[in-house]
């Protein structure tokens, strides 16, 4: 059986699995995950272990839906997350990601959300996103509040 995958032209993302704790904990660590979304209090492999699990495999879970490991097609590297969130302050799903920072800055979250959002589409996954500054990326990606491609949905 073939593993869950999104691919797009420069981009490859599958499930999160226990072996991306390496990842998982420098994200978590990385500036911007400290300043967009907060202190998870992940210091070693060990714990980001536990933040997978206990965090990403109980939305998978729960929702059926949740992040997904993001790499580069042409070699491999890991860049970071997206993937579908539920979010105790919002009725439907958000799209969320999140970069490592060497990452940032060259598409990859356009391209990622972009596929999210179509893969969310094909599971019939209603969307919000309003939040500032990744709600420009969900936009740029094609999707609007008035976007007749999803209907009872809307980012950006």
């Amino acid at each position: 059986m073939t593993p869950f995958q999104l691919v797009t032209e420069r981009l490859v993302m599958r499930h999160l699995a226990v072996d991306d704790a390496p990842l998982m904990l420098d994200l978590l660590n990385s500036i911007g995950w400290l300043q967009f979304i907060g202190d998870r209090g992940v210091r070693n492999v060990e714990d980001a272990r536990r933040y997978w699990v206990t965090r990403q495999i109980a939305s998978h879970t729960r929702h059926g839906f949740g992040h997904f490991h993001l790499a580069r097609r042409s070699d491999g590297a890991g860049l970071g997350i997206c993937g579908l969130v539920k979010r105790d302050t919002l009725e439907d799903a958000d799209v969320g990601f999140a970069l490592l920072p060497n990452f940032v800055g060259h598409g990859y979250a356009t391209e990622a959300t972009t596929e999210v959002i179509r893969f969310a589409q094909t599971a019939s996954v209603c969307l919000v996103s309003s939040r500032s500054p990744k709600a420009t990326i969900p936009a740029r990606s094609g999707c609007s509040r008035n976007s007749p491609s999803l209907s009872n949905a809307w980012c950006g």
